[in-house]
């Protein structure tokens, strides 16, 4: 997937994640949320996994959530689809 539904659910819930700097997800994480890293890189992976163990508690899960439900809430989302839909049918 480009997007995986997985990134916005852990995210809405506060929780960072580790990922891969592939398709749209870098667009979806910063920071402040995750810790990307290359696909296919096992070492990495095994790096961030020992990373997130250690600095998991600094992460500000409050903040985490609310960036999350700005971007992937039912209201956002239907909000764009809305917009979409109203320029496909005024271009008419």
């Amino acid at each position: 997937e480009n997007s995986p539904c997985v990134i916005g659910e852990a995210l809405c819930c506060g929780l960072p994640i580790i990922t891969t700097n592939v398709g749209g997800i870098p667009e979806l994480v910063n920071d402040n949320n995750s810790i990307l890293i290359d696909a296919g890189d096992e070492n990495k992976l095994t790096a961030a996994m020992h990373e997130m163990v250690k600095i998991s508690h600094r992460y500000d899960r409050k903040k985490i959530a609310e960036y999350a439900q700005g971007k992937f809430s039912y209201s956002v989302i239907g909000q764009q689809i809305d917009t979409a839909y109203n320029q496909v049918l005024s271009v008419q």
